[in-house]
């Protein structure tokens, strides 16, 4: 049967603890890329000593499952640092629920943008829970990135690492990638890799527009990559062999698709910027955000059944059909519009790209007849201006 696993403040008779979980850590797994002098130089930084006055400095959190310190983690104002697990215990979720203890308490100290030193052993960790590198730093022959293993000896300088953590919209992304840039600039050497996951969309696209306004919204920076399906380009089909879009292809080459695919992953990585934790509310969402998404379906089969069809093949009585689906779902979201509170759910982000795309489309044509989800429409970008460069267009 598993243990339970809590994540709580570290204190002060658990020093000898901490250093024990930290040296065991070091000498197993970050030697694997690291020199014998080097981790001997840093395990001198860990001694129980040291750690107790870590303990008064920042803020230390460690993982116990019985009663055994299994793992630690500390935040230093905006800083990530001496992030390590237990041998024994690696590869069990343990890290990552050590890093979301952190971020809380970070988001609770008011850090906009999270900064991690880490070493060549740990880069791949910290990928994968959103942090971007920006640059490396050399110690003779070893290599670090800022993100967050071997941070307290002297023997390796920064190499600057960020996440923006949820909730901030779009331009505190923009600054996320300003401070990356800045800091890659200061640095002679870069990484070379992208600091950011690569979106394959297109402006007119509804589902394009939703993922978009998602992300802008959940401050996740994403490289938006226009592409044609009409041309199915390698990088498409490569990423999604439907050649459709959106795609989001994250930084170890992996990809992602279907829209609602997309904005649940994004709402992961934003701890629920996008969807509520309470189970009916969340329901409720992604019942709205299926129904938008419905109504583009048939909008986008009346666009191809004329785009692709000679004008003496279009087969009318299918256009009626996929109209009279369109304006019994208009009819039923204009007789109820959504609430539009200050959070916003990715369910309102897909009925205004839906919109959008109608209008696009079919401007003057669904409008008579449902002046509130035309005004739905306005006031959503009046509230949310910084999503409005993201309707279909």
């Amino acid at each position: 049967m598993a243990l339970e696993l809590t994540v709580r403040r570290a204190s002060d008779d658990e020093a000898d603890a901490v250093s024990r979980v930290i040296v065991a850590a070091l000498r197993e797994t970050n030697a694997r890329d690291y020199a014998p002098d080097i981790i001997a130089r840093v395990e001198q930084s860990f001694s129980p000593s040291a750690m107790l006055q870590f303990f008064r400095k920042r803020q230390v959190f460690v993982a116990i499952v019985g009663n055994q310190v299994v793992g630690t983690a500390s935040l230093d104002g905006a800083t990530v640092r001496s992030v390590f697990v237990d041998p024994a215990f690696q590869s069990g979720g343990i890290g990552r629920r050590l890093m979301a203890e952190v971020e809380e308490a970070a988001w609770a100290d008011g850090v906009k943008i999270l900064t991690v030193p880490s070493s060549v052993t740990a880069e791949p960790f910290y990928s994968k829970l959103g942090f971007r590198a920006v640059r490396d730093s050399f110690h003779g022959d070893e290599r670090n990135h800022h993100h967050g293993a071997i941070p307290e000896v002297a023997v390796a300088g920064p190499a600057c690492l960020a996440k923006l953590l949820s909730g901030w919209r779009q331009g505190l992304a923009a600054l996320a990638v300003a401070v990356a840039r800045a800091l890659g600039q200061q640095c002679a050497h870069t990484t070379g890799k992208p600091i950011m996951p690569k979106l394959l969309y297109a402006s007119s696209s509804p589902y394009s527009s939703k993922v978009r306004m998602a992300a802008a919204y959940a401050g996740i920076t994403v490289d938006l990559v226009p592409v044609k399906t009409e041309d199915k380009p390698s990088e498409l089909i490569s990423a999604n062999p439907l050649g459709k879009i959106p795609v989001l292809v994250l930084e170890d080459g992996r990809s992602i698709h279907d829209s609602r695919a997309i904005t649940q992953h994004l709402n992961r990585l934003s701890k629920n910027a996008l969807f509520p934790r309470n189970p009916d509310k969340r329901l409720e969402a992604e019942v709205l955000e299926a129904l938008a998404d419905g109504i583009c379906d048939c909008a986008l089969s009346m666009v191809y059944e004329r785009r692709m069809r000679p004008d003496t093949m279009v087969y009318q009585p299918w256009l009626d059909r996929q109209w009279a689906k369109i304006t019994t779902a208009l009819d039923l979201l204009n007789a109820n519009p959504p609430k539009l509170p200050k959070k916003l759910t990715a369910g309102q982000m897909a009925l205004r790209a839906a919109l959008g795309y109608l209008s696009l489309r079919f401007g003057g044509q669904w409008e008579k007849g449902r002046g509130r989800l035309t005004r739905w429409a306005a006031r959503f970008d009046e509230k949310f201006p910084e999503l409005k460069g993201c309707v279909p267009g």
